[in-house]
């Protein structure tokens, strides 16, 4: 970065005359030039390879691997050991990388400056969010937001993986319950609850339960990293361990083994309300649940969030505010 510093002081003495402004011009490709290729590099370390880059940028591997050839050959170094299954840095591309990452934040930086100086609604906005949450509810909300700022580009990632947003570059993420993150600012998004519940055939067929206890004797559908906890009014939580007959990790996987009347599934209110509401699907043991969680909107703690992300974040609280008022979600 020092390199390019004498540059920009010939930018500022040399900008109010004619052959200034030519040598400006030079300048400027010249400092262009020296940036060509720094941020497929930087992509390229940062998703694992040139293809997974390629997919991030939007252009393809050949594309990706071009700039980072001319990259390596304008240094004169080799940044990257390749091979058929991955690409490891080396040690002077390590280096690289890291002061590679530290000008391409600068250059963030600046043109978020620019754009809250002129409150303009432009950039990039990468969300990481899980679930049915995410594919029905916050996708339809982020729609809603990319018709109103059509110069802000949404990159949604839908996986319930716990992501880090700082190592691997979300600028936000949807967490449920406690954030549990101290790095982390967290607001208020919507509130969800559990929900037991089965098919009227099924439950023609076996019965109800009265108590948690009593689903040891039922067909249970289960979420494998979900376990089955309940509160009495007035007493602790405590964990049921049930027997399960049919276990998937996809809560709309569950929601069709309940609906075929395989046995009794739990999860989050926003699969079964509406089947609740059609009869389709039938609650049980109401008064034990839990009390309703948070759902949080997470972003990593900044002294000054960019214009977009300010606009995107109250975007969404307003959206699920509305949308719990009339939906009661």
């Amino acid at each position: 970065m020092e390199k390019l510093l004498p540059v920009l002081k010939f930018d500022l003495i040399l900008s109010d005359d004619k052959d200034g402004a030519k040598f400006n011009i030079f300048c400027r490709r010249a400092i262009m030039n020296k940036l060509d290729g720094l941020l497929e590099f930087a992509t390229v370390v940062d998703s694992g390879g040139f293809t997974a880059a390629a997919e991030v940028l939007g252009v393809s591997a050949s594309y990706v691997s071009r700039r980072v050839s001319a990259l390596e050959e304008r240094l004169g170094v080799r940044l990257l050991h390749r091979t058929t299954r991955k690409v490891n840095l080396t040690d002077i591309g390590a280096i690289y990388h890291e002061r590679a990452l530290a000008i391409l934040a600068e250059i963030d930086d600046l043109e978020d400056d620019i754009a809250d100086q002129q409150r303009l609604a432009v950039g990039s906005i990468r969300i990481s969010a899980g679930g049915v949450f995410a594919e029905r509810f916050l996708a339809r909300a982020l729609a809603a937001f990319a018709a109103q700022h059509p110069r802000i580009r949404i990159r949604l990632d839908i996986d319930d993986r716990k992501v880090d947003l700082v190592a691997e570059g979300y600028d936000l993420a949807i967490r449920h319950g406690t954030p549990g993150d101290p790095d982390l600012i967290a607001r208020r998004l919507t509130m969800r609850s559990m929900r037991v519940c089965g098919s009227p055939a099924y439950f023609a067929r076996m019965g109800r339960p009265e108590t948690p206890h009593d689903l040891r004797n039922f067909d249970c559908l289960t979420h494998h990293q979900l376990p089955w906890r309940f509160q009495a009014k007035g007493g602790e939580p405590f964990e049921v361990d049930v027997e399960s007959r049919w276990s998937s990790n996809s809560g709309t996987a569950l929601i069709e083994a309940a609906l075929a009347g395989l046995g009794l599934t739990r999860l989050a209110n926003i699969y079964v309300d509406e089947l609740l509401g059609r009869d389709e699907l039938e609650a049980v043991l109401v008064d034990y649940e839990l009390e309703p969680s948070v759902t949080h909107i997470v972003y990593p703690s900044r002294q000054r969030l960019p214009y977009r992300m300010r606009l995107l974040i109250d975007f969404l609280v307003d959206w699920f505010d509305h949308d719990r008022a009339e939906q009661s979600l």
